[in-house]
Protein backbone atom coordinates (compact mmCIF):
# COMPACT_ATOMS: atom_id res chain seq x y z
CA UNK A 1 0.00 0.00 0.00
CA UNK A 2 0.84 3.44 -0.74
CA UNK A 3 0.56 4.75 2.89
CA UNK A 4 2.63 1.69 4.22
CA UNK A 5 5.46 2.14 2.02
CA UNK A 6 5.72 6.13 3.00
CA UNK A 7 5.97 5.27 6.23
CA UNK A 8 8.69 2.77 5.97
CA UNK A 9 10.30 5.38 4.10
CA UNK A 10 10.04 7.86 6.72
CA UNK A 11 11.03 5.25 9.17
CA UNK A 12 14.20 4.63 7.71
CA UNK A 13 14.54 8.55 7.11
CA UNK A 14 14.56 8.90 10.95
CA UNK A 15 16.94 6.47 11.86
CA UNK A 16 19.45 7.21 9.45
CA UNK A 17 19.33 10.72 10.90
CA UNK A 18 19.53 9.55 14.37
CA UNK A 19 22.44 7.15 13.63
CA UNK A 20 23.90 10.01 11.66
CA UNK A 21 23.11 12.65 14.87
CA UNK A 22 24.77 9.66 17.26
CA UNK A 23 28.04 9.42 15.14
CA UNK A 24 28.24 13.16 15.31
CA UNK A 25 28.05 13.47 18.32
CA UNK A 26 30.50 10.79 19.04
CA UNK A 27 32.91 12.33 16.74
CA UNK A 28 32.39 15.53 18.50
CA UNK A 29 33.10 13.82 21.92
CA UNK A 30 36.04 12.17 20.64
CA UNK A 31 37.52 15.47 19.34
CA UNK A 32 36.51 17.30 22.63
CA UNK A 33 38.64 14.84 24.45
CA UNK A 34 41.76 14.88 22.27
CA UNK A 35 42.35 17.99 20.61
CA UNK A 36 45.91 19.02 18.46
CA UNK A 37 48.31 20.90 20.44
CA UNK A 38 50.90 22.54 18.89
CA UNK A 39 54.49 21.30 19.78
CA UNK A 40 56.23 23.84 17.90
CA UNK A 41 55.40 26.94 15.38
CA UNK A 42 58.57 27.90 14.45
CA UNK A 43 58.19 31.57 12.29
CA UNK A 44 61.86 32.54 12.25
CA UNK A 45 61.30 36.39 13.25
CA UNK A 46 64.10 35.93 15.84
CA UNK A 47 66.45 32.62 17.14
CA UNK A 48 64.86 31.86 20.58
CA UNK A 49 65.32 28.40 19.68
CA UNK A 50 68.89 28.51 18.74
CA UNK A 51 68.76 27.44 15.31
CA UNK A 52 72.69 26.94 14.22
CA UNK A 53 73.86 30.48 12.74
CA UNK A 54 77.30 30.40 10.48
CA UNK A 55 77.76 33.04 8.06
CA UNK A 56 80.96 32.70 6.45
CA UNK A 57 81.31 33.75 3.22
CA UNK A 58 81.56 30.35 1.13
CA UNK A 59 78.51 29.00 3.45
CA UNK A 60 75.42 30.30 5.12
CA UNK A 61 73.60 28.98 8.09
CA UNK A 62 71.50 31.92 9.26
CA UNK A 63 68.09 33.60 10.39
CA UNK A 64 67.10 36.73 8.23
CA UNK A 65 63.99 38.57 6.75
CA UNK A 66 62.02 35.94 8.89
CA UNK A 67 63.16 32.54 6.87
CA UNK A 68 65.88 30.43 7.97
CA UNK A 69 68.91 30.46 4.97
CA UNK A 70 71.35 27.58 3.66
CA UNK A 71 73.40 28.15 0.99
CA UNK A 72 76.71 28.00 0.05
CA UNK A 73 78.86 28.22 -2.99
CA UNK A 74 81.59 24.65 -2.49
CA UNK A 75 78.63 22.10 -3.42
CA UNK A 76 78.22 21.12 -0.35
CA UNK A 77 75.45 19.67 1.94
CA UNK A 78 74.31 21.06 4.90
CA UNK A 79 72.27 20.08 7.66
CA UNK A 80 70.63 21.66 10.46
CA UNK A 81 68.11 21.12 13.61
CA UNK A 82 66.76 21.77 17.06
CA UNK A 83 65.86 19.45 19.93
CA UNK A 84 61.77 19.17 19.90
CA UNK A 85 60.23 15.73 21.61
CA UNK A 86 57.81 14.61 19.02
CA UNK A 87 55.20 11.76 20.50
CA UNK A 88 57.32 9.14 18.34
CA UNK A 89 54.56 6.82 19.38
CA UNK A 90 51.23 8.88 18.43
CA UNK A 91 49.79 10.74 16.03
CA UNK A 92 51.80 13.98 14.85
CA UNK A 93 52.27 15.83 12.03
CA UNK A 94 55.64 17.78 10.75
CA UNK A 95 55.17 20.82 8.28
CA UNK A 96 57.77 23.46 6.73
CA UNK A 97 57.76 25.23 3.68
CA UNK A 98 60.42 25.17 1.55
CA UNK A 99 62.00 28.72 -1.03
CA UNK A 100 64.37 27.54 -4.14
CA UNK A 101 66.08 30.48 -4.41
CA UNK A 102 68.89 29.39 -6.80
CA UNK A 103 71.41 26.56 -7.35
CA UNK A 104 71.13 23.06 -8.95
CA UNK A 105 67.39 21.96 -9.64
CA UNK A 106 68.61 17.92 -9.26
CA UNK A 107 69.86 18.31 -5.95
CA UNK A 108 67.82 17.44 -2.20
CA UNK A 109 66.36 19.40 -0.11
CA UNK A 110 63.65 19.27 2.55
CA UNK A 111 62.94 18.45 6.30
CA UNK A 112 64.94 16.34 8.35
CA UNK A 113 63.27 14.55 11.44
CA UNK A 114 63.79 11.88 14.28
CA UNK A 115 67.71 12.12 14.10
CA UNK A 116 70.45 12.24 16.37
CA UNK A 117 72.59 13.99 14.34
CA UNK A 118 73.04 14.49 10.41
CA UNK A 119 74.33 10.89 9.87
CA UNK A 120 71.01 9.29 11.79
CA UNK A 121 68.22 10.87 10.96
CA UNK A 122 65.38 10.59 8.15
CA UNK A 123 64.56 13.16 5.27
CA UNK A 124 61.84 13.93 3.29
CA UNK A 125 62.89 15.82 0.46
CA UNK A 126 62.07 17.37 -2.98
CA UNK A 127 64.22 18.65 -5.81
CA UNK A 128 63.72 21.93 -8.44
CA UNK A 129 63.33 19.43 -11.30
CA UNK A 130 59.91 17.57 -9.51
CA UNK A 131 61.13 15.00 -8.04
CA UNK A 132 60.71 14.08 -3.83
CA UNK A 133 62.66 11.09 -2.22
CA UNK A 134 62.27 9.60 1.46
CA UNK A 135 65.19 7.91 2.97
CA UNK A 136 67.38 7.60 6.23
CA UNK A 137 71.09 7.97 7.11
CA UNK A 138 71.79 5.52 9.25
CA UNK A 139 75.50 5.37 11.06
CA UNK A 140 76.23 7.48 7.57
CA UNK A 141 74.96 4.78 5.55
CA UNK A 142 72.09 6.02 3.57
CA UNK A 143 69.09 4.01 2.80
CA UNK A 144 66.22 4.82 0.22
CA UNK A 145 62.95 4.50 1.61
CA UNK A 146 60.79 5.92 -1.23
CA UNK A 147 63.20 6.38 -4.38
CA UNK A 148 63.24 9.47 -6.33
CA UNK A 149 59.32 10.01 -7.69
CA UNK A 150 58.32 12.74 -10.46
CA UNK A 151 55.51 14.63 -8.85
CA UNK A 152 53.30 17.40 -10.58
CA UNK A 153 52.52 18.90 -7.17
CA UNK A 154 55.51 20.21 -7.05
CA UNK A 155 56.15 23.76 -8.07
CA UNK A 156 59.74 23.92 -10.19
CA UNK A 157 61.79 27.09 -10.76
CA UNK A 158 64.28 29.48 -8.65
CA UNK A 159 62.20 31.59 -6.19
CA UNK A 160 59.32 29.02 -5.81
CA UNK A 161 57.51 28.22 -2.52
CA UNK A 162 56.76 24.44 -2.00
CA UNK A 163 54.59 22.97 1.70
CA UNK A 164 56.11 19.68 2.58
CA UNK A 165 54.24 17.74 5.41
CA UNK A 166 55.30 14.61 6.95
CA UNK A 167 52.02 13.12 8.89
CA UNK A 168 51.62 10.11 11.36
CA UNK A 169 48.81 7.92 11.73
CA UNK A 170 48.52 4.58 13.49
CA UNK A 171 52.00 3.02 12.09
CA UNK A 172 51.93 4.71 9.08
CA UNK A 173 53.97 8.23 7.61
CA UNK A 174 51.98 10.00 5.09
CA UNK A 175 53.65 12.09 2.72
CA UNK A 176 52.28 15.42 1.45
CA UNK A 177 53.46 18.33 -1.08
CA UNK A 178 51.37 21.22 -1.43
CA UNK A 179 48.59 19.81 1.11
CA UNK A 180 48.64 17.00 -2.12
CA UNK A 181 49.39 13.10 -0.14
CA UNK A 182 52.03 11.93 -2.61
CA UNK A 183 53.11 8.36 -0.94
CA UNK A 184 53.24 6.57 2.17
CA UNK A 185 55.25 4.05 4.47
CA UNK A 186 55.58 1.98 7.65
CA UNK A 187 56.54 4.48 10.08
CA UNK A 188 60.22 3.71 11.29
CA UNK A 189 61.80 4.20 14.87
CA UNK A 190 63.28 7.60 15.89
CA UNK A 191 67.01 8.02 16.07
CA UNK A 192 66.99 10.99 18.30
CA UNK A 193 64.53 14.16 18.94
CA UNK A 194 66.03 16.56 16.62
CA UNK A 195 64.06 18.58 13.90
CA UNK A 196 65.21 20.54 11.28
CA UNK A 197 66.15 20.88 7.81
CA UNK A 198 68.43 19.63 4.61
CA UNK A 199 70.33 20.75 1.51
CA UNK A 200 72.57 18.90 -0.72
CA UNK A 201 75.21 20.40 -3.16
CA UNK A 202 75.44 23.97 -4.37
CA UNK A 203 71.92 25.68 -3.59
CA UNK A 204 70.34 28.54 -1.77
CA UNK A 205 67.13 27.57 -0.06
CA UNK A 206 65.07 29.45 2.77
CA UNK A 207 62.69 27.42 4.87
CA UNK A 208 60.44 29.27 6.93
CA UNK A 209 56.76 28.02 8.80
CA UNK A 210 58.11 24.96 10.95
CA UNK A 211 55.11 23.42 12.56
CA UNK A 212 54.78 20.19 14.19
CA UNK A 213 51.62 19.64 15.87
CA UNK A 214 50.68 16.65 18.35
CA UNK A 215 47.60 15.42 16.99
CA UNK A 216 47.13 13.50 20.44
CA UNK A 217 48.34 15.72 22.67
CA UNK A 218 50.44 13.75 25.00
CA UNK A 219 53.88 16.03 24.16
CA UNK A 220 55.91 18.76 26.00
CA UNK A 221 56.94 21.73 24.14
CA UNK A 222 61.17 20.93 23.80
CA UNK A 223 63.16 18.17 24.60
CA UNK A 224 65.06 17.99 27.50
CA UNK A 225 68.79 18.15 28.22
CA UNK A 226 71.31 16.94 29.73
CA UNK A 227 72.04 18.75 33.35
CA UNK A 228 74.15 20.92 33.58
CA UNK A 229 73.34 22.15 29.98
CA UNK A 230 70.79 24.58 28.05
CA UNK A 231 69.80 24.48 24.89
CA UNK A 232 72.15 27.31 23.41
CA UNK A 233 74.62 24.88 24.91
CA UNK A 234 74.46 22.10 22.65
CA UNK A 235 76.46 21.72 19.64
CA UNK A 236 76.60 19.16 16.94
CA UNK A 237 80.09 18.16 16.03
CA UNK A 238 80.77 19.98 13.03
CA UNK A 239 79.77 23.33 14.90
CA UNK A 240 82.37 22.41 17.63
CA UNK A 241 85.79 23.20 15.32
CA UNK A 242 84.51 26.56 14.79
CA UNK A 243 83.91 27.16 18.52
CA UNK A 244 86.50 25.46 19.95
CA UNK A 245 89.27 28.47 18.91
CA UNK A 246 87.44 31.13 20.67
CA UNK A 247 86.93 29.15 23.55
CA UNK A 248 90.88 28.17 23.69
CA UNK A 249 91.60 31.86 23.81
CA UNK A 250 90.57 32.40 27.26
CA UNK A 251 91.54 29.15 28.48
CA UNK A 252 87.72 27.54 28.26
CA UNK A 253 87.05 29.74 31.50
CA UNK A 254 83.39 30.24 30.17
CA UNK A 255 82.20 26.23 29.36
CA UNK A 256 83.66 24.74 32.50
CA UNK A 257 81.09 23.56 34.74
CA UNK A 258 81.18 21.43 38.49
CA UNK A 259 84.49 19.54 39.20
CA UNK A 260 84.68 15.57 38.04
CA UNK A 261 88.26 14.79 39.50
CA UNK A 262 90.54 17.04 41.87
CA UNK A 263 94.10 15.64 42.27
CA UNK A 264 97.77 17.29 43.05
CA UNK A 265 98.59 16.93 39.32
CA UNK A 266 95.04 17.11 37.36
CA UNK A 267 91.93 19.08 37.76
CA UNK A 268 89.48 18.09 35.38
CA UNK A 269 85.80 19.31 35.19
CA UNK A 270 82.41 19.17 32.90
CA UNK A 271 82.16 20.99 30.24
CA UNK A 272 78.84 22.93 30.48
CA UNK A 273 77.91 22.55 27.12
CA UNK A 274 76.98 19.09 25.34
CA UNK A 275 78.19 17.86 22.30
CA UNK A 276 75.90 15.51 20.40
CA UNK A 277 77.67 12.39 19.95
CA UNK A 278 79.99 12.35 22.45
CA UNK A 279 79.64 10.52 25.56
CA UNK A 280 81.61 12.89 28.02
CA UNK A 281 82.64 16.00 27.51
CA UNK A 282 85.20 17.54 30.17
CA UNK A 283 87.90 20.31 30.92
CA UNK A 284 91.17 19.28 32.62
CA UNK A 285 93.84 21.46 34.00
CA UNK A 286 96.91 20.62 34.17
CA UNK A 287 98.67 23.37 35.61
CA UNK A 288 98.45 27.19 35.40
CA UNK A 289 99.09 27.20 31.83
CA UNK A 290 97.89 24.11 30.29
CA UNK A 291 94.14 23.18 30.12
CA UNK A 292 92.83 20.90 27.68
CA UNK A 293 89.19 20.47 26.28
CA UNK A 294 88.18 16.80 25.43
CA UNK A 295 85.18 14.78 23.81
CA UNK A 296 85.18 11.12 24.67
CA UNK A 297 83.00 9.97 21.35
CA UNK A 298 83.94 6.12 21.93
CA UNK A 299 85.11 3.95 24.25
CA UNK A 300 86.50 0.40 22.94
CA UNK A 301 88.22 -3.24 24.05
CA UNK A 302 90.82 -3.06 21.53
CA UNK A 303 92.99 -0.82 20.34
CA UNK A 304 92.08 -2.43 16.63
CA UNK A 305 88.88 -1.11 17.39
CA UNK A 306 89.13 2.21 18.39
CA UNK A 307 91.40 2.51 15.45
CA UNK A 308 88.54 1.56 13.11
CA UNK A 309 85.51 3.80 15.03
CA UNK A 310 88.04 7.10 14.72
CA UNK A 311 88.40 6.25 11.15
CA UNK A 312 84.47 6.31 11.03
CA UNK A 313 84.37 9.86 13.30
CA UNK A 314 86.95 10.98 10.95
CA UNK A 315 85.06 10.67 8.21
CA UNK A 316 81.71 12.29 9.67
CA UNK A 317 84.15 15.64 10.35
CA UNK A 318 85.60 15.43 7.43
CA UNK A 319 81.85 15.46 5.70
CA UNK A 320 81.03 18.71 8.13
CA UNK A 321 78.09 21.08 6.90
CA UNK A 322 80.14 23.30 4.08
CA UNK A 323 83.51 23.17 5.54
CA UNK A 324 86.80 21.62 3.55
CA UNK A 325 87.92 20.16 6.61
CA UNK A 326 90.64 17.35 5.91
CA UNK A 327 92.06 15.67 9.02
CA UNK A 328 95.69 14.81 7.98
CA UNK A 329 98.01 12.17 9.74
CA UNK A 330 100.20 14.01 12.87
CA UNK A 331 101.45 10.56 14.65
CA UNK A 332 100.72 6.78 15.47
CA UNK A 333 96.66 6.83 15.94
CA UNK A 334 96.46 10.76 15.44
CA UNK A 335 94.81 13.72 13.42
CA UNK A 336 94.87 17.17 13.23
CA UNK A 337 92.12 19.46 11.98
CA UNK A 338 93.21 21.46 8.79
CA UNK A 339 91.19 23.73 6.32
CA UNK A 340 93.16 24.23 2.54
CA UNK A 341 94.46 27.44 1.47
CA UNK A 342 95.90 28.60 -1.89
CA UNK A 343 99.52 27.88 -1.14
CA UNK A 344 98.99 25.23 1.30
CA UNK A 345 96.99 24.49 4.86
CA UNK A 346 95.76 26.04 8.42
CA UNK A 347 96.43 23.34 11.19
CA UNK A 348 93.77 24.32 13.90
CA UNK A 349 95.48 22.91 16.57
CA UNK A 350 92.41 20.20 17.14
CA UNK A 351 93.49 16.53 17.40
CA UNK A 352 91.53 13.43 17.00
CA UNK A 353 93.07 10.38 18.45
CA UNK A 354 92.55 6.81 19.97
CA UNK A 355 94.22 7.18 23.73
CA UNK A 356 95.17 4.25 26.24
CA UNK A 357 93.39 4.64 29.28
CA UNK A 358 95.53 2.64 31.86
CA UNK A 359 92.73 3.05 34.70
CA UNK A 360 90.04 0.69 32.58
CA UNK A 361 92.52 -1.01 30.04
CA UNK A 362 90.11 0.31 27.33
CA UNK A 363 90.90 2.77 24.47
CA UNK A 364 89.22 6.15 23.75
CA UNK A 365 88.35 8.27 20.86
CA UNK A 366 89.13 11.22 21.67
CA UNK A 367 88.77 15.11 20.53
CA UNK A 368 90.85 17.33 22.35
CA UNK A 369 92.80 20.61 21.79
CA UNK A 370 94.84 22.27 24.41
CA UNK A 371 95.18 26.15 25.35
CA UNK A 372 98.92 25.72 24.28
CA UNK A 373 97.73 24.97 20.48
CA UNK A 374 97.44 27.36 18.15
CA UNK A 375 97.00 27.72 14.58
CA UNK A 376 99.79 27.10 12.13
CA UNK A 377 100.02 27.34 8.49
CA UNK A 378 101.79 25.05 6.43
CA UNK A 379 103.47 26.25 2.84
CA UNK A 380 104.18 23.83 0.26
CA UNK A 381 108.01 24.51 -1.32
CA UNK A 382 107.13 24.93 -5.22
CA UNK A 383 110.57 25.07 -6.71
CA UNK A 384 112.57 21.90 -7.45
CA UNK A 385 115.27 20.74 -5.07
CA UNK A 386 118.53 22.36 -6.15
CA UNK A 387 121.78 19.53 -6.45
CA UNK A 388 123.58 20.98 -3.71
CA UNK A 389 125.86 18.51 -1.71
CA UNK A 390 123.44 19.86 1.70
CA UNK A 391 120.45 18.39 -0.76
CA UNK A 392 122.06 15.36 -0.91
CA UNK A 393 123.00 15.31 2.97
CA UNK A 394 119.58 16.06 4.26
CA UNK A 395 117.55 13.33 1.90
CA UNK A 396 120.21 11.04 3.45
CA UNK A 397 119.45 12.10 7.22
CA UNK A 398 115.59 11.65 6.44
CA UNK A 399 116.42 8.10 5.10
CA UNK A 400 118.31 7.38 8.29
CA UNK A 401 116.13 8.45 10.25
CA UNK A 402 113.47 5.64 9.42
CA UNK A 403 115.87 3.08 11.30
CA UNK A 404 116.32 5.67 14.24
CA UNK A 405 119.96 6.67 13.05
CA UNK A 406 121.28 3.14 13.81
CA UNK A 407 123.51 2.92 11.02
CA UNK A 408 125.28 6.44 12.43
CA UNK A 409 124.88 6.05 16.12
CA UNK A 410 128.20 5.06 18.22
CA UNK A 411 128.41 4.47 21.83
CA UNK A 412 126.62 6.25 24.90
CA UNK A 413 128.20 8.68 26.25
CA UNK A 414 126.37 10.08 29.40
CA UNK A 415 122.93 11.49 30.26
CA UNK A 416 122.17 14.48 31.16
CA UNK A 417 119.89 14.79 33.92
CA UNK A 418 118.29 18.11 33.53
CA UNK A 419 117.57 17.45 30.74
CA UNK A 420 117.02 13.70 30.80
CA UNK A 421 118.24 13.30 27.01
CA UNK A 422 120.52 10.93 26.73
CA UNK A 423 124.18 11.23 24.09
CA UNK A 424 125.53 8.81 22.00
CA UNK A 425 128.51 9.31 19.56
CA UNK A 426 127.71 10.67 16.34
CA UNK A 427 129.34 8.88 13.01
CA UNK A 428 127.95 11.38 10.72
CA UNK A 429 129.25 14.69 10.27
CA UNK A 430 127.06 17.63 8.11
CA UNK A 431 129.32 19.62 6.31
CA UNK A 432 129.68 22.92 7.74
CA UNK A 433 128.46 22.15 11.46
CA UNK A 434 130.08 23.12 14.27
CA UNK A 435 129.19 20.24 16.35
CA UNK A 436 126.98 16.51 15.32
CA UNK A 437 125.43 14.52 17.90
CA UNK A 438 122.43 12.22 18.31
CA UNK A 439 120.62 12.29 21.54
CA UNK A 440 117.31 10.01 22.47
CA UNK A 441 114.31 11.73 24.70
CA UNK A 442 111.57 10.11 23.33
CA UNK A 443 113.10 9.38 20.44
CA UNK A 444 116.45 9.44 18.55
CA UNK A 445 117.21 12.89 16.92
CA UNK A 446 120.26 13.89 14.99
CA UNK A 447 121.22 17.36 15.84
CA UNK A 448 123.80 19.75 13.95
CA UNK A 449 124.81 22.84 15.55
CA UNK A 450 125.55 25.16 12.46
CA UNK A 451 126.44 28.74 14.70
CA UNK A 452 126.78 29.58 18.63
CA UNK A 453 127.74 32.11 20.69
CA UNK A 454 126.18 34.91 18.62
CA UNK A 455 126.26 38.06 20.46
CA UNK A 456 124.59 40.21 18.06
CA UNK A 457 120.56 39.87 17.57
CA UNK A 458 120.74 41.14 14.17
CA UNK A 459 123.63 38.98 13.34
CA UNK A 460 121.76 35.79 14.25
CA UNK A 461 118.46 37.11 12.31
CA UNK A 462 120.12 36.97 9.27
CA UNK A 463 122.06 33.82 9.57
CA UNK A 464 118.74 32.25 10.52
CA UNK A 465 116.98 33.48 7.35
CA UNK A 466 119.63 32.99 4.99
CA UNK A 467 119.86 29.47 6.58
CA UNK A 468 116.12 28.84 5.99
CA UNK A 469 116.49 29.87 2.13
CA UNK A 470 118.92 27.34 2.00
CA UNK A 471 117.50 24.65 3.49
CA UNK A 472 114.06 25.42 1.39
CA UNK A 473 116.08 25.55 -1.90
CA UNK A 474 117.90 21.79 -0.69
CA UNK A 475 114.62 20.16 0.05
CA UNK A 476 112.74 21.42 -2.31
CA UNK A 477 109.57 20.42 -3.82
CA UNK A 478 107.79 17.91 -2.31
CA UNK A 479 108.33 19.19 1.15
CA UNK A 480 106.33 22.00 3.16
CA UNK A 481 107.04 23.63 6.27
CA UNK A 482 105.48 25.63 9.00
CA UNK A 483 106.99 28.53 11.31
CA UNK A 484 106.94 28.73 15.22
CA UNK A 485 108.23 31.55 17.57
CA UNK A 486 107.81 30.33 21.32
CA UNK A 487 109.56 32.79 24.16
CA UNK A 488 113.35 31.96 23.88
CA UNK A 489 113.23 30.07 20.77
CA UNK A 490 111.82 30.45 16.76
CA UNK A 491 112.05 27.46 14.21
CA UNK A 492 111.36 26.46 10.64
CA UNK A 493 109.65 22.96 10.44
CA UNK A 494 110.11 21.04 7.32
CA UNK A 495 107.62 18.01 6.44
CA UNK A 496 106.96 16.06 3.67
CA UNK A 497 103.85 17.34 2.22
CA UNK A 498 100.70 17.06 3.97
CA UNK A 499 102.12 14.66 6.61
CA UNK A 500 102.55 16.54 9.88
CA UNK A 501 104.76 14.82 12.29
CA UNK A 502 106.63 11.98 10.03
CA UNK A 503 110.47 10.15 10.25
CA UNK A 504 112.92 12.28 9.21
CA UNK A 505 110.82 15.79 10.20
CA UNK A 506 113.38 18.81 9.79
CA UNK A 507 113.90 21.48 12.08
CA UNK A 508 115.94 24.43 11.45
CA UNK A 509 116.04 26.33 15.06
CA UNK A 510 117.19 29.55 16.60
CA UNK A 511 117.65 29.64 20.38
CA UNK A 512 118.59 32.56 23.41
CA UNK A 513 120.95 30.90 25.74
CA UNK A 514 120.86 32.16 29.19
CA UNK A 515 123.73 33.82 28.72
CA UNK A 516 122.18 36.30 25.87
CA UNK A 517 124.01 34.49 23.18
CA UNK A 518 122.21 32.64 19.98
CA UNK A 519 122.58 29.31 18.98
CA UNK A 520 121.38 28.06 15.40
CA UNK A 521 120.68 24.37 14.98
CA UNK A 522 119.43 21.59 12.62
CA UNK A 523 117.69 18.75 13.86
CA UNK A 524 116.18 15.50 12.38
CA UNK A 525 113.60 14.20 14.12
CA UNK A 526 113.03 9.75 13.89
CA UNK A 527 109.69 9.87 15.04
CA UNK A 528 107.52 7.23 13.44
CA UNK A 529 103.93 7.04 12.44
Amino acid sequence: MPGKNILNILLLTMKQIIACTIFVMVCSIAAAQVKPKTILNEDFSSNKNNWPINDLSYRTNTIANGKYIMKDTLFQDLWAGIPVIIPETGSYSISATANHKSGSDAASYGISFGARDVYDCYNFSISDNGRYIVYKIEKSKITNIIDWTSDKNIITGNNTVNKLSVVKQGQTWQFFINNVLVNSCVAGRFFGNITGFEKTHNQWVEFDDLVIIDLDNNAQQVAALPSGTSKKDTIYPCQLIEKLPKYREENFVSITGAPVLNSLSQNKYYCKFAVTSAALTTISYFSDNNFTFDAEFARCKTEAEAKKKMGEIKSKFESCNGKPYLLRNYIANASAFTVNTPTGFRELGIMLAVEPDASTNEYTVNLNTSSYDRESIYEYITTAADSSVLSKNLRDLAEKAQSKFSVITGKKLNTDNKTYKTYYECKYQLPGAVKNEIYELYNRCFEAVLFENIASADEADQLFSRNVETVKNALGKGYMYTQQTIKNWQSYNFFLNDQLYHSGMMSLTKEKETDGSFTIKLQVQSVSQ
